[in-house]
């Protein structure tokens, strides 16, 4: 049987300690991201349009080629799908459950659940056995809330679960953001009209990262640019590591390129003063800041 882990009140993330109805206790299985790692939430409706499904798995996937970390509720629809799209991009994704960890619910998520723990986790405040009830998932709605800068909204209907989480981030102030469905279709009612009421109108991957300061808009496009000429073996090894992982603090490129710090600080600013990257935040990216 797979050991679960449980973490004690100090090991659970403080973003889900400090909210008004705190994670007591957190099962997981898996790891947990570096903290630093920026984490949205890709949800959205159960019974999707084809449309919504591409959607939800070109958003997650470019968000994981960032190096966003993607997190989602593991149900059936957009929450899988997009859980699918981060771990086909090789990114992490985290899935908060309504139930044990080993009661992995719909049974139509069990291949998802079983292949997250290798790139993120899966995590519950409910101990091994406990069944879905319909409550433990408005109350799972809160962490996917907390755990996240924002929320993205692929298709919602008025009646969506999705709106619970989406109500929990206004109020801990997160971002939330929305993306245009067809109007005649009831999976994106819901989803509409939070764009009528003033979410963030995200079309891409891009728009969210912009949002988030991990990007620049119209930025570099990872799957079609070449390495500058000119560059010296370390600028183009840390030129490709920002290519392949995205927006990347100073942290996160020394364990990505494993050059020595003297070296990659010799690098960065190298290609900043070139304008082949930009500090973005803490982080750099590539491009020039325009």
């Amino acid at each position: 049987m797979t050991a679960f882990r449980v973490l004690s009140e100090s090991e659970i993330p403080e973003d889900l300690r400090n909210i008004p109805e705190p994670c007591r206790t957190l099962h997981v299985h898996g790891s947990l991201p570096d903290s630093h790692l920026p984490r949205v939430a890709v949800i959205g409706s159960r019974r999707p349009s084809p449309g919504g499904r591409r959607m939800a798995h070109a958003l997650a996937f470019g968000l994981a080629r960032a190096g966003v970390v993607v997190v989602s509720g593991l149900a059936r629809g957009i929450d899988a799908t997009a859980h699918q799209g981060a771990l086909d991009a090789g990114g992490i994704t985290i899935a908060f459950l309504g139930s044990g960890l080993d009661v992995i619910y719909p049974r139509t998520s069990r291949d998802i659940a079983a292949a997250i723990p290798e790139r993120g986790a899966l995590l519950s405040e409910y101990a091994p056995g406990m069944q879905p009830l319909p409550y433990h998932f408005v109350r799972r709605n809160r962490l996917v809330a907390a755990y996240t800068r924002g929320v993205v909204v692929v298709e919602a209907g008025p009646d969506s679960g999705a709106l619970i989480t989406v109500s929990k981030s206004l109020e801990l102030g997160r971002d939330v953001w929305a993306m245009p469905g067809d109007p005649d279709r009831l999976s994106t009612r819901g989803s509409n009209r939070l764009l009528r009421d003033g979410a963030g109108c995200v079309l891409d991957a891009e728009d969210v990262l912009v949002a988030l300061g991990l990007c620049l808009r119209g930025g570099t496009d990872a799957g079609t640019v070449s390495v500058p000429p000119g560059l010296s073996d370390a600028e183009a090894h840390v030129w490709r590591a920002l290519q392949d992982g995205g927006a990347s603090d100073m942290e996160l490129l020394a364990r990505r390129t494993r050059l020595p710090i003297t070296t990659l600080l010799e690098a960065l600013s190298w290609l900043e003063l070139a304008g082949h990257i930009t500090r973005v935040q803490n982080a750099f990216v590539l491009g020039r800041r325009s």
